[in-house]
């Protein structure tokens, strides 16, 4: 555990055409390659879709922002994405950035 905050814990589980990400914690400048490195795995990969699930992630600085900004760009030119389960005030700093589509 690091001094006074959560580790990032990412997770994932596949479905026939879909993975499901499992993101808890905190993602912020300490750990946004690790995130970044997660995410970019699953969106490279044959699955058409991708779901990010955000109901434990306790809190997201702006370069863990960053890192679902871009995924969500390489998603759209190829599939669809969607995240869902964020708390109210972090939902809303996706929303801003037209990252976030609730399921």
């Amino acid at each position: 555990m690091q001094q006074g905050s959560q580790i990032l814990e990412v997770r994932s589980s596949s479905q026939t055409d879909s993975t499901v990400l499992h993101i808890s914690g905190r993602a912020d400048s300490a750990n946004a390659d690790k995130l970044e490195k997660s995410v970019s795995d699953v969106v490279s990969g044959s699955h058409k879709r991708v779901v990010l699930n955000l109901s434990d992630l306790l809190y997201i600085s702006s370069a863990g922002l960053r890192v679902f900004v871009i995924a969500a760009q390489d998603l759209r030119a190829r599939e669809h994405a969607c995240a869902g389960g964020a708390h109210r005030q972090r939902a809303r700093r996706f929303d801003r950035r037209r990252v976030y589509q609730p399921f």
